[in-house]
């Protein structure tokens, strides 16, 4: 699983190139600050349910029995770590600010598992059976991006519904794509090619889309602040070092007594782990943010710091962690 700077520098590069097009678009007054309520509700209603749709129903790994009891356990650990990074986040990023502090919690909280997350998942393993369980990893990220991050995002619970888990733009769509999964025989993505290149060109379409978002939002941010801001720092180390660190912890019991042998000799769930909870921010984020009204300048400025510093944070903390696994 070797790799170096240069992988990890080009692939978080391409991601901060995709935010120019919409941050010149805004400067240039081509794109008024309505089109965030736009772009984010075409990200999060449309484009980004089909992530976990393209994964399970294009998927080359056979499925079985033991798959389901491991995409179970998968969900299982992600949940866990999720909670448990979130307590961090609480004990930390203090203040009066609710909506800001809100932003900086989101931003240390959610990784960008779908578009970071799983490139690196491939470049570290080139398993296909890995990649697969960083898609189910997703499914416990929208559920708690819908339910827990709406709370977090706007401060009042009464808005954190737990139907949400289910009833959530991703969820709904993943009604349907896991019994195809499950039932290839009917899987009529497969059986008819351009019902499948559908669904390819809507998940395509999410990275690019949710960096123009983010793009136009730093348009309108005093970039001068970037860099100053102590709790964007804190949120970014919660998110870079600490949460991966705490994915190791939760995972390496397991690894060392040998109860995952059985049903996952290679540890591929805990690399997994390690490497998803690693990554940058969510661009989501930002556009819940902007959706329930929540610190949009803020998320999108903490956004920008830690992608900025994961290029030096996840050599260092990938090399070191996965090689303890």
């Amino acid at each position: 699983m070797a790799f170096g700077f240069l992988d990890v520098f080009i692939i978080i590069a391409v991601v901060l190139l995709m935010m120019i097009p919409g941050f010149v678009l805004r400067k240039l007054n081509l794109l008024k600050a309505e089109a965030l309520g736009v772009l984010s509700a075409l990200l999060l209603f449309v484009f980004q349910p089909f992530v976990s749709m393209k994964a399970f129903v294009l998927s080359d790994i056979p499925p079985s029995g033991q798959m389901a009891i491991n995409m179970l356990i998968v969900l299982g650990f992600a949940f866990l770590i999720h909670l448990i990074v979130f307590l961090v986040l609480k004990l930390i990023i203090r203040g009066n600010d609710k909506l800001q502090n809100g932003a900086y919690t989101a931003c240390g909280l959610f990784s960008n598992a779908g578009f970071v997350g799983i490139p690196f998942v491939w470049l570290l393993t080139g398993d296909n059976l890995a990649v697969m369980y960083a898609t189910v990893f997703i499914i416990s990220f929208n559920a708690l991006l819908w339910t827990l991050g709406v709370y977090i995002i706007t401060g009042d619970i009464k808005k954190m519904k737990p139907i949400k888990v289910i009833l959530n733009p991703a969820s709904l769509v993943l009604f349907l794509a896991i019994p195809l999964y499950f039932l290839p025989q009917i899987n009529f993505f497969v059986k008819v090619p351009m019902f499948g290149e559908m669904v390819n060109y809507f998940a395509i379409a999410t990275l690019p889309v949710s960096m123009l978002l983010v793009g136009v939002r730093m348009a309108d941010v005093n970039l001068k602040e970037l860099f100053t801001c102590l709790k964007s720092y804190l949120s970014s180390a919660v998110k870079l070092i600490v949460a991966p660190l705490i994915a190791l912890l939760v995972m390496l019991p397991f690894v060392l007594t040998g109860a995952m042998k059985s049903f996952d000799p290679e540890h591929r769930i805990a690399i997994v782990m390690v490497i998803l909870f690693a990554m940058p921010p969510a661009a989501s984020t930002v556009a819940m943010c902007e959706r329930y009204e929540g610190d949009t300048e803020t998320s999108a400025k903490t956004f920008v710091l830690a992608t900025l510093l994961a290029i030096v944070t996840l050599p260092a903390v990938l090399t070191l962690l996965i090689n303890v696994i």
